[in-house]
Formats: structure tokens, C-alpha cells, sequence
């Protein structure tokens, strides 16, 4: 399946959504997958550079400007991504930077993909720490 479209002014996390601040070391949209570069400063994940940057910390609740504070979901249970979803399949990082897939399917060889999830529903994400998952391939 082709990576998913998230539309940034439908993501809605939920009561029970954990989150922290950062700094944007680039230009970061809502809904994007990030990765921490250094301490306190986030860039678009993407799973076909380095383990580094494959490396999912969060999903970008507010959008930014490479310097500026950014909100970024660690987890949700119930996270209305603003994305179509499959229910009761995998999310994971995308070769394309900041992207997300349903399934790993969508990466080439030498891509560090991570499990990020599970679609609860066609438009909900269960995601964080108790999925995180990578491997290489």
C-alpha cells in the first residue's frame, strides 16, 4: 500500500496523548514522523539515510520553522491521525522523509524500517513505546 496522506489540520490526539517539546531543525508539518538529530532538535524521520534518522522518536502535533518549539506526540492510544488507515494493521516509518506506511512493503533494501503502531480503526492510531520495532532490510 502507498504511504499515507495525512491531512495536518485533521490529526487530533487524544486525552491520554503523551507529549514533549522540541526544536525544529528543519521545516516540520504536522503529522510528520520525526527523529532526534541532537539534544532538543528534531528532523523528519526517514528510514533510507541512517539508523540515526530512522530512529522514530514521535509524531509532529504542531507544525514549525527550522529554530522554533514544535509539540511531538511520544505516544497515543487513540490518535485521530488525519490519515486513511487499515484497522488492525502496522504503521511504520517511509523512505520518504517524515512519511508514514502502512506496511513495510513500501521500503527497499538497506531501509531501517520501524513498527510505530496499529490502526485501531480506519482513522485512529495506537502508537509509542509499546510498538517500536526496527529492523533492517
Amino acid at each position: 500500500m502507498a504511504a499515507i496522506t495525512i491531512t495536518p489540520a485533521n490529526l487530533v490526539p487524544s486525552a491520554n496523548a503523551i507529549r514533549f517539546n522540541g526544536v525544529a531543525a528543519e521545516t516540520i508539518t504536522q503529522g510528520q514522523a520525526l527523529y532526534q538529530l541532537a539534544a532538543g532538535t528534531y528532523g523528519k524521520c526517514d528510514n533510507n539515510l541512517t539508523l540515526l534518522a530512522a530512529t522514530f522518536v514521535g509524531i509532529a502535533e504542531s507544525a514549525g520553522s527550522a529554530g522554533q518549539t514544535i509539540s511531538i506526540l511520544r505516544s497515543d492510544p487513540a490518535l485521530v491521525l488525519g490519515g486513511t488507515l487499515v484497522t488492525g494493521t502496522a504503521v511504520c516509518t517511509s523512505p520518504t522523509a517524515g512519511g508514514l506506511t502502512i506496511t513495510p512493503a513500501d521500503n527497499t533494501t538497506g531501509s531501517f524500517v520501524t513498527v510505530i503502531g496499529m490502526a485501531t480503526s480506519a482513522t485512529t492510531l495506537n502508537f509509542g513505546s509499546g510498538f517500536l520495532s526496527s529492523t533492517a532490510i
